[in-house]
């Protein structure tokens, strides 16, 4: 069945309108993934200061009364982490995030 011009034209625009939401996407991926990465060398940065500043405290001997100082690694680690993700690189991407989600 041979196509008619208007039918031509349709497709084309349909393929181009697909291919536009198509890129809109791929950018909103790349955005979501820049700021994952971001997000990641602020932890990877943060845990370094945090081992850092274990490393002193051990050299010192310092040691929170009546816990190992595996278990104070561990909370300083997670304080650590918590306190220095940047709030809003967070929201961003979970926002980001949520938005794929819901395009799909």
């Amino acid at each position: 069945m041979a196509n008619t011009p208007e039918e031509t034209t349709r497709c084309l625009e349909q393929q181009v309108q697909i291919q536009r939401e198509q890129f809109d996407m791929i950018r909103a991926q790349q955005e979501s993934i820049d700021t994952l990465k971001q997000m990641l060398a602020q932890l990877l940065k943060d845990k370094k200061k945090s081992n850092a500043q274990t490393s002193s405290k051990k050299s010192k001997g310092k040691r929170k009364e009546g816990k190992s100082s595996s278990s104070v690694h561990i909370e300083e680690e997670k304080q650590s982490n918590s306190e220095h993700l940047n709030p809003h690189l967070k929201s961003e991407a979970l926002q980001r995030m949520g938005v794929l989600i819901l395009k799909e």
